[in-house]
């Protein structure tokens, strides 16, 4: 995985993405609507909560407030079991025991669904994205925290011995690591599914005008009112050079995620950050940040960090191999290039 695990500032980690209320002042909440009712007969529920090392909010209208908050709950609940599958903090969950183990038996299904997109997605980037980066992850997170420093070449060089997908096995009945040490996180992919999870536990108590954000990887479904479509904004990564909104995404039905190299940094440079390249060890050097939409969340965020680890042309490969998704990159010096679906 090329994120490592979040630190104390995982709060506002990916907050890059801002939902706009358009053409009021109005916050988001009260800019959903549901079309047939006027707006004084519905009631906005909004409902926040820490999940995943960020904050997550859930947003929707209904008529019926307690109906509304048994969806908002459930939701939370789901999201909440998710989180316990798949977290690296919690000793006592799936992924925690498979890193401890090198191996576990019957994986939930959500778990081996996850890991079994994050080998697509390793795949289909030829290893720019890899799932089993957390031993080189904690290495960096292990010398920040104890020297302010840098890892060495030695030890980078060392560690990634450790890190290639092809040496864990995937199976319904069983993960396993082939090599004692390895270690896998889901950092840029599950907080996406669960997202995605989320959404489905509020449509399946009726509501499909929906807001599901999680840090800045979010999913939008529905109207935000009569007629209008939820608009995102994205933000510039370098806004200490006087840049803001740098452009605005009509969001229907689908999701958005973006990775920068803002969120946790190892150099005043911003060259070397969290976002690491599982096939040098080092942070990848041309983009600042990475913006994906696409159908659910689980791609868009696992498609966001892949990008930046790819940069401009080997990341505009690899979006062909995706229907109905499109990328929005800012390099180092705020260049943006972007694919055709945005630049309509």
């Amino acid at each position: 995985m090329n994120i490592m695990e979040p630190t104390g500032k995982s709060l506002t980690r990916r907050q890059f993405i801002r939902v706009l209320a358009v053409g009021t002042g109005a916050s988001v909440a009260t800019g959903l609507g549901l079309g047939l009712q006027t707006q004084s007969q519905l009631q906005t529920i909004n409902e926040t909560r820490l999940l995943m090392g960020t904050l997550v909010s859930l947003t929707l209208v209904s008529q019926d407030h307690d109906i509304a908050q048994t969806a908002v709950t459930a939701a939370f609940d789901r999201m909440a079991e998710l989180e316990a599958i798949m977290s690296c903090f919690n000793p006592h969950s799936q992924l925690s025991r498979l890193n401890r183990d090198g191996y576990l038996v019957a994986p939930p299904p959500a778990l081996y669904e996850v890991v079994q997109e994050a080998m697509r997605i390793s795949v289909l980037s030829d290893g720019a994205y890899d799932p089993t980066m957390k031993p080189l992850g904690d290495l960096y997170a292990e010398c920040w925290n104890n020297q302010q420093s840098l890892p060495s070449a030695e030890q980078i060089d060392q560690t990634r011995k450790l890190v290639d997908r092809r040496n864990m096995v995937v199976a319904e009945n069983e993960i396993h690591f082939t090599q004692p040490g390895m270690g896998l996180t889901l950092n840029s992919i599950a907080k996406g599914y669960i997202v995605d999870a989320g959404v489905a536990m509020l449509k399946a108590h009726g509501f499909t005008n929906v807001l599901v954000d999680a840090g800045g990887d979010l999913m939008a479904i529905g109207e935000r009112a009569s007629e209008q479509t939820w608009e995102v904004g994205i933000a510039s990564p370098r806004k200490e050079r006087g840049k803001g909104l740098l452009t605005h995404l009509n969001i229907a039905n689908g999701a958005v995620a973006t990775s920068g190299d803002y969120q946790q940094v190892y150099s005043h440079d911003r060259m070397q950050h969290h976002i690491l390249d599982p096939r040098t060890g080092y942070s990848p050097s041309e983009l600042a940040s990475a913006t994906v939409t696409a159908p659910n969340t689980m791609l868009a965020d696992v498609l966001a960090t892949t990008l930046m680890v790819l940069g401009v042309s080997d990341g505009l490969a690899l979006m062909t191999h995706f229907d109905d998704c499109e990328a929005y990159l800012v390099t180092k010096v705020l260049d943006v290039v972007q694919t055709l679906g945005l630049a309509d």
